[in-house]
């Protein structure tokens, strides 16, 4: 669905609260295109539930893997950001704790991140990192890692075969 021309269209009378609940509740990308007067947490919030993964905007690589394209974050403004939108996001899409103000990082927002997309790693500050973080990481990037997780835990290392 192309909001961009969807919301172009729409005559500014009919721009109001209600009108962007409505229309976060069967899109949460509608996020992008509220003006700043009608942000409400409630209105964040409807997006984060409703996010569906947005197409990449970038050419896609053979052979890459590619996260999801970006987080209800990126568009949610500074001051309405709380704890537990945040997590809320982060959960949805680990990549999304990239846009986590670093005041609200937590090692539980860390956590809900890294499980939900192990390359949420690369956003987690480093004080935060411990090998149970690591684990997280690695049982959530490959089909076949959690067998090597289990292989870490009782060795403290990662077996061979999952190392390459």
């Amino acid at each position: 669905m192309n909001l961009h021309f969807i919301f172009k269209h729409v005559q500014n009378v009919f721009k109001t609260l209600k009108f962007y609940l409505t229309a976060a509740q069967q899109n949460g990308w509608v996020l992008r295109y509220v003006p700043e007067e009608l942000e409400t947490p409630e209105l964040c919030l409807t997006a984060i539930q409703t996010n569906t993964e947005m197409p990449l905007r970038d050419q896609q690589i053979p052979g890459v893997r590619f996260g999801k394209a970006t987080s209800m974050l990126e568009y949610m403004p500074k001051k309405l950001k709380t704890p537990g939108l945040c997590f809320a996001a982060v959960q949805k899409n680990g990549l999304g704790l990239q846009f986590v103000p670093r005041k609200l990082i937590t090692p539980e927002i860390c956590r809900a991140a890294v499980q939900n997309d192990g390359l949420a790693l690369e956003y987690v500050p480093e004080e935060l990192k411990t090998p149970a973080l690591y684990m997280a990481a690695v049982t959530n990037l490959w089909p076949y890692a959690s067998a090597c997780a289990r292989g870490a835990e009782n060795t403290g290392a990662l077996p061979r075969r999952c190392s390459r």
